[in-house]
């Protein structure tokens, strides 16, 4: 089983000096769980990158330390996952946390496998995707804000508990998982000519064909599937792609890439041949 990932930092950020707001980590546990979760911190939450970090940090916690079987057996699932979030963000951040939660605003996208059973928690935009061994989409999970950023969940959100979608399916009917937050979804969006799914399972094509096997293939094929649409590059990117047929890969650093190094120079490269139209 692999877990392939990519983390980028956006060009609007790496331009104005603002850090990575995703998140994006994955665990083999010791209870056989197999965890993958990221999160896309809120531009506008002043402690944007300490709330996905705490999103992330709880979920990969719990489910290591929880049998997936026995937290599908709770009654109240999304209690389960988001009253430990927001313990977490009390027990670390305090008093800042206690007056203002909504600083502390992040979205949440996990996979839980123990390799019978799927678990897919989804709280806010970004997507999921489940596809078979035949690469037909087993399950997709939309965004939940109908694409406008100001109607957006967070885990932080008094609905929050309501709004968290915990979806199970049976392991045997996937091959991969894909999880993306909002800024790979804006290149999708585009990539499938509005239809985000049907991009989305290129990637999973790549991956089953074995043109994805590791994390420098899947940078690779994000930056050519990017090069025609610059404007795309400016929010953060994380990507978290599960193939239960391949062989563990190894991960590129934890810390996030500059995509205006990396992707602009493919965009630059891409278009260098173009010739300008003629002045009239």
């Amino acid at each position: 089983m692999n877990i392939i990932r990519y983390l980028g930092r956006g060009v609007y950020h790496e331009d104005n000096g603002v850090p990575c707001q995703d998140r994006a980590k994955y665990r083999y546990a010791k209870n056989g769980n197999v965890i993958l979760a990221l999160s896309d911190g809120c531009s506008s939450a002043k402690y944007a990158e300490a709330a996905a970090d705490a999103n992330v940090d709880t979920v990969l916690r719990l489910f290591s330390r929880l049998p997936l079987r026995q937290f599908l057996q709770q009654e109240d699932r999304a209690a389960g996952v988001i009253d430990p979030i927001l313990a977490a963000m009390k027990r670390r951040h305090g008093r800042r946390f206690t007056e203002s939660p909504s600083d502390f605003s992040a979205t949440l996208l996990f996979a839980v496998t123990d390799g019978d059973n799927l678990l897919i928690g989804h709280l806010g935009d970004g997507n999921a995707l489940c596809v078979r061994e035949d690469g037909s989409s087993a399950f997709y999970s939309p965004e939940d804000n109908d694409g406008s950023a100001d109607r957006t969940v967070f885990t932080v959100s008094p609905g929050a508990r309501d709004r968290l979608r915990l979806t199970a399916l049976p392991m045997r009917d996937v091959r991969n998982v894909l999880l993306y937050s909002d800024g790979p979804q804006k290149m999708l969006w585009y990539r499938g000519d509005r239809n985000i799914e049907k991009a989305a399972l290129e990637l999973t094509d790549k991956a089953r064909e074995g043109a994805i096997a590791d994390c420098r293939a899947l940078s690779d094929t994000l930056a050519e599937m990017t090069a025609d649409a610059m404007y795309q590059l400016m929010d953060d990117w994380s990507v978290l792609l599960l193939d239960t047929r391949q062989p563990q890969c190894r991960d590129m650093p934890l810390d996030p890439v500059s995509m205006k190094q990396r992707f602009m120079t493919t965009f630059h490269e891409r278009n260098a041949g173009k010739e300008e139209p003629p002045c009239h």
